[in-house]
């Protein structure tokens, strides 16, 4: 049973490893990454700049292909199947792990701050001392919920909040300009 289970390891051991390496990534850095930042900001990301790093790096990888396909002077059959390739490359990397790139990126944006930034929310509806919505006092279109402010300040509910309270966010803007907060323990 001992040499079955020995041989089944080194026969498939980087099937293994890529099997492990990707439980990581998916259950362990993802949801990390993601403690920092408010869900506006993780949503304005994807849906602003994310599409535009997708089709920047496919665009470099595709470059990069073919100065390769003409400098070891590749056939033409040749560098049309591997520009199929790598645009399946890129298909599959930006956009079926679009959550494991996106959390790449915003453990990218917090290996530096450039600035730090209080935005202060006025809280205007509150149902059953959990529920509420608050309106950023400087930017109208700015409104988070209970959720974004459990997430930033590690309370489990609003129950000392009142209608009309300021509640305020310290902030800070990384590398890629995206807004995030430490995690208060």
């Amino acid at each position: 049973m001992k040499d079955k289970l020995l041989s089944f390891v080194s026969k498939y051991k980087y099937f293994l490893i890529y099997i492990l390496l990707f439980a990581i990534i998916s259950f362990i850095f993802n949801p990390k990454q993601k403690e920092y930042y408010l869900e506006r900001d993780i949503r304005a990301f994807e849906e602003n700049y994310y599409p535009q790093i997708a089709l920047f790096s496919s665009g470099v990888l595709i470059c990069i292909m073919l100065i390769i396909a003409f400098w070891k002077k590749f056939k033409f059959n040749q560098i049309l199947n591997s520009i199929i390739f790598i645009l399946f490359l890129c298909f599959s990397i930006f956009f079926l792990m679009q959550n494991t790139v996106t959390s790449f990126c915003l453990f990218i944006n917090r290996l530096d701050t450039k600035k730090e930034i209080i935005e202060p929310y006025k809280t205007f509806h509150i149902t059953d001392n959990k529920y509420f919505i608050a309106k950023n006092i400087n930017h109208p279109n700015d409104f988070i919920n209970q959720s974004d402010y459990y997430k930033y300040s590690g309370f489990k509910n609003a129950s000392k909040l009142k209608s009309g309270d300021t509640i305020t966010f310290r902030l800070k803007q990384g590398l890629l300009d995206i807004h995030y907060f430490t995690i208060k323990k």
